[in-house]
């Protein structure tokens, strides 16, 4: 990236935070969402983690436009591995977690499908991943695995977002081995209830699924695998 174009981002700085007037911070929030649609821009801010803190602390901003922007320059950084890493290794990394969690599965939540893609993108790097699984099942985490199937399989659960993508954040929390113990407790019936969205019209939704089952049968050292998962 040009020094110029540098020279302005370092000058947006101080409007990318929540202290800043509605207006500028937006403006600043709008400009890095396009700047992370592009390879080179994505390079640029995941290597200043000031930039990466100071979107995710936008991500709880108390204007809903600015919140918007800035899940949605999450979702475009963690598309790559490098900014995964970025976002998971930001101080603010662990309010995030927490804040995503707890609103993806509220009902009525607006953003709830632009959160549930940024699950999906941050999960598929495996490190990452099981951060997310040990969030879940540790002591008063801010959402459950129970809560995250139960929503993703109540179709109609928020009519303001589809949550297709919890699908296949699901699966990528599969090929943690704590996940896929839940997956595969015979006394939740998870995957009886996943089963019916293998038929599901939304291609997201059903290779999600597909992916969590072929996880779980490729673990062979699970002796809870039901045998009528072998006809697949």
């Amino acid at each position: 990236m040009s020094g110029g174009k540098a020279g302005v981002n370092m000058e947006l700085l101080p409007f990318l935070s929540s202290s800043a007037r509605h207006d500028l911070k937006f403006l600043a929030i709008k400009y890095f969402v396009g700047l992370s649609g592009t390879v080179d821009g994505r390079l640029f801010i995941n290597s200043k983690p000031v930039y990466v803190d100071r979107i995710i602390e936008l991500a709880s901003d108390n204007v809903t436009d600015v919140v918007c922007e800035a899940i949605s320059c999450l979702v475009n950084l963690a598309g790559d591995p490098n900014g995964v890493n970025s976002i998971m290794n930001s101080q603010l990394a662990g309010q995030l977690l927490d804040s995503v969690l707890s609103n993806v599965v509220m009902k009525g939540c607006a953003l709830a499908d632009a959160l549930a893609m940024l699950l999906s993108n941050l999960s598929r790097e495996a490190s990452a991943a099981e951060r997310i699984v040990d969030k879940l099942i540790g002591a008063d985490p801010p959402t459950t695995l129970d809560q995250l199937v139960q929503v993703m399989c109540l179709v109609g659960f928020n009519q303001m977002a589809e949550l297709h993508f919890l699908a296949p954040f699901l699966a990528n929390l599969s090929q943690v081995t704590s996940a896929r113990k839940y997956f595969m407790d015979k006394q939740r019936c998870v995957i009886q209830r996943l089963l019916p969205f293998m038929k599901h019209k939304s291609d997201v939704r059903r290779q999600g699924v597909s992916m969590i089952l072929k996880n779980c049968c490729f673990d062979y050292g699970n002796a809870n695998l039901p045998k009528n998962l072998y006809f697949f």
